[in-house]
């Protein structure tokens, strides 16, 4: 070990030693600050995503084939580049790289995602009925549960590999686009691979937690201790 190393690990052992224990009420701020700045940051995704999608259509390519891969590519890297940002967003988002962390942003994404799209719902009243309402909860509920999962590769990123970030936008591209047009074709079968991908997030979200991959720690400089930077 040399001398940098060995120094970066006495400070992170001595932060770990005299860290106090956090309150009802610290813990209580953290997860409302997660929670807000994921929903927020996803809000800054549809800024970034209605004026492309106009461009888009602009151009032509809102129909088809290319708007089949168009649409799920530009979701997926909107989504997962502001979600990546959002753990750059303050020390506290920077402090919970971790799969609690993970979780709550998942959770705070995929909740304003639902409340925004239950908006656009409520303008158009008449356009729904009690069983598509039903239909779009339990899509929203399978959402959130990807997202958490999106999120854990997002964390994955900063604490193992930048490739997690890769795989979290091909992941999120390939629910998207595989949903999407399952639903055009298919009807309601797209609730059962909805399924099968928010089984495959919660999969993953065990696997990261069992191996330890994003344990708490104390430092808050989570990808320092592997080599990188946060």
């Amino acid at each position: 070990m040399n001398l940098a190393a060995r120094r970066s690990y006495l400070r992170s052992c001595s932060r770990e030693t005299y860290r106090p224990e956090r309150t009802d009420g610290q813990r209580a701020r953290t997860v409302t600050v997660i929670l807000g700045v994921a929903a927020a940051f996803y809000l800054l995704n549809v800024l970034i995503q209605v004026p492309i999608l106009r461009v888009v259509h602009t151009v032509g390519l809102g129909r088809g084939v290319s708007a089949a891969l168009l649409f799920p590519a530009v979701y997926a890297i909107s989504e997962e580049a502001c979600r990546y940002l959002s753990f750059r967003a303050g020390h506290t988002m920077r402090e919970n790289r971790t799969s609690t962390g993970a979780v709550l942003a998942g959770l705070g994404h995929g909740c304003m995602e639902a409340l925004v799209l239950l908006v656009l719902l409520a303008i158009h009243p008449n356009s729904w009925s009690w069983l598509g309402f039903g239909l779009f909860a339990a899509g929203r509920i399978l959402a959130v549960c990807t997202h958490v999962g999106f999120a854990t590769l997002v964390v994955l990123a900063y604490r193992r590999s930048r490739w997690c970030l890769v795989l979290a936008v091909l992941a999120h591209f390939a629910v998207d686009w595989s949903t999407f047009a399952l639903q055009a074709r298919a009807g309601l079968w797209y609730l059962l691979l909805f399924t099968t991908w928010a089984f495959m997030a919660f999969a993953l979200i065990l696997l990261v937690k069992r191996r330890g991959l994003l344990a708490s720690n104390a430092t808050g400089d989570n990808r320092n201790n592997y080599g990188g930077t946060a």
